[in-house]
C-alpha cells in the first residue's frame, strides 16, 4: 500500500511540476493566463494543510518555480507522524494480526519510510543545510542556492493528535526557520524576536522593505487540537496572504488590549474546532 500510495503522490508532483512549466513557457498567449501574467503576478506558491503540508515539502523541494510556500499543521518524517498519530491506531489493531509485536510493527514503519523520503520533506531536509560553500554542496543534482531561497511558513497547533507538534518543529529547524511570537520555549528552535513597532511597520512594507523574508514557524494555542480548526482562523488565512505576497507577515495576532504576545486560535467559530479529527 506504501509504495502505490507513494507512487502516485510523486505522480502528482510530477504533475504540477509539468504544469507549472507549461502554464509559464508554452501557454502565454492564452488570453486567461496573458492577461494574469501581464497582470503583476510576481511568483508561483505552494499552499497546502496537513497532508498538503507533509508532503509540500517534497514537491517545493523538486520545483524550480516555487521558492515561497506555506504548510498548515505539516511534519516529518511520515513515519515518526504514523507512529503518534491518532490516525494510526485502526491501522495499528489491523497490523498486529500480522506481527508478533510492537518491534515488528517499527520495524515495518521504518522500512516503508524508504517510500516516502523523495515525496515529503524527509528526504530534502538535509538539502537545506546550505551554511556551506557551493563547490562543497554536495546534497543533490540541484545546486546550493535553490534550497538557499526557498522561503517557508509553517503554521502550527501547540496541540495536534493527528500530526504531532515535535515533527513541525523537526522541519522548521531543518529548514532554518525561526519561532515568531513563540507562546513558549522550544530549546532546539530560534526565535525571533519582533517588537510592535518594527512589526506593524513590516506588514505594511513591500517585500524589498520589510528585508525580514525568511523562513517562520507560528505555533498557536489553546492547548487542543487544533488540526483541523487551525486552517479556518481569518488571522491564519491573513498570514498566509502575507506571506505569499511579501516574504514576512509581521504581528497579526491581536487580542481585546491590543498585538497579542502569541496567535490564539477562535475555537467557537466553527463545530469541527470542538470535534477530534479522528473521531
Amino acid at each position: 500500500l506504501a509504495e502505490e500510495l507513494t507512487d502516485m503522490i510523486l505522480q502528482s508532483h510530477l504533475n504540477r511540476l509539468i504544469g507549472e512549466k507549461a502554464l509559464l513557457n508554452n501557454l502565454g498567449h492564452v488570453d486567461p493566463i496573458r492577461e494574469a501574467l501581464s497582470g503583476g503576478v510576481k511568483r508561483i506558491a505552494y499552499y497546502g494543510n496537513s497532508l498538503g503540508g507533509i508532503t509540500g515539502g517534497g514537491f517545493v523541494s523538486l520545483s524550480d518555480t516555487v521558492n515561497r510556500a506555506v504548510f498548515g499543521v505539516p511534519g516529518s518524517p511520515y513515519a515518526l507522524i504514523l507512529r503518534y498519530s491518532d490516525q494510526f491506531e485502526s491501522f495499528k489493531k489491523i497490523m498486529t494480526l500480522q506481527a508478533y509485536s510492537d518491534v515488528d510493527i517499527d520495524l515495518l514503519i521504518m522500512i516503508t519510510q524508504n517510500f516516502w523520503d523523495p515525496i515529503e520533506s524527509s528526504g530534502w531536509l538535509r538539502c537545506y543545510d546550505t551554511s556551506g560553500s557551493e563547490e562543497g554542496y554536495a546534497c543533490t543534482e540541484k545546486p546550493r542556492s535553490h534550497f538557499a531561497e526557498k522561503e517557508i511558513l509553517i503554521q502550527n497547533g501547540v496541540e495536534d493528535i493527528s500530526v504531532p507538534p515535535v515533527t513541525a518543529h523537526l522541519m522548521a529547524k531543518s529548514m532554518h526557520a525561526r519561532n515568531l511570537m513563540p507562546p513558549r520555549n522550544i530549546p532546539i528552535l530560534l526565535n525571533a524576536t519582533t517588537t510592535a513597532e518594527n512589526a506593524s511597520s513590516a506588514s505594511n512594507a513591500t517585500e524589498e522593505e520589510s528585508g525580514e523574508a525568511g523562513s517562520f514557524l507560528i505555533e498557536w494555542m489553546p492547548e487542543r487540537n487544533l488540526h483541523r480548526c487551525l486552517r479556518l482562523q481569518e488571522e491564519a488565512k491573513e498570514q498566509v496572504g502575507l506571506f505569499l505576497e511579501r516574504g514576512f507577515i509581521g504581528q497579526n495576532c491581536f487580542s481585546d488590549n491590543g498585538t497579542a504576545p502569541f496567535c490564539v486560535a477562535n475555537v467557537t467559530i466553527d463545530e469541527s474546532c470542538y470535534i477530534d479529527i479522528g473521531e
